[in-house]
């Protein structure tokens, strides 16, 4: 599977891997698998970061699926991190769905040090929000 999803539950953080050919089963393979995991709570923020070069083959019904489907809660942040076009137009048309009921749920950005700084997130992985701990450590065993 081309997403790889950790998450972190002292950290209330999810990291999302985005690599390979993307597909709609994909993307909504994700969202279940957070749905049932057990550590995953709706609270916790996210990074998504897309890794290489990536080949989307992700309809705008998935896209709306996924945004229904919506397994974070009201407050939480979910960042995703692209240099890709298509892969940023496919992630803004998430971002317009998910934020038209809630204020900065989701934003988009071509580098990962803005996206780390607006999740609380120092350039090295630093969690500013809750007790320090690097990315690398944090998912080490994940």
């Amino acid at each position: 599977m081309p997403l790889i999803c950790r998450i972190d539950p002292t950290q209330g953080l999810v990291v999302t891997e985005v690599w390979g050919r993307v597909t709609d089963d994909d993307v909504c393979g994700h969202l279940h698998q957070l749905l049932h995991s057990q550590q995953f709570a709706p609270e916790m923020d996210q990074l998504v970061l897309n890794r290489g070069r990536v080949d989307y083959q992700v309809t705008a019904e998935a896209v709306r699926r996924v945004a229904r489907g919506n397994a974070f809660g009201e407050g939480s942040r979910r960042a995703i991190v692209t240099n890709s076009p298509i892969g940023y137009g496919i992630a803004r048309m998430y971002e317009l769905m998910v934020n038209s009921g809630y204020d900065n749920q989701v934003q988009v950005f071509r580098a990962e040090a803005p996206a780390l700084n607006w999740l609380g997130l120092s350039r090295d992985g630093n969690v500013h929000k809750s007790s320090p701990a690097t990315l690398s450590q944090q998912f080490a065993a994940g």
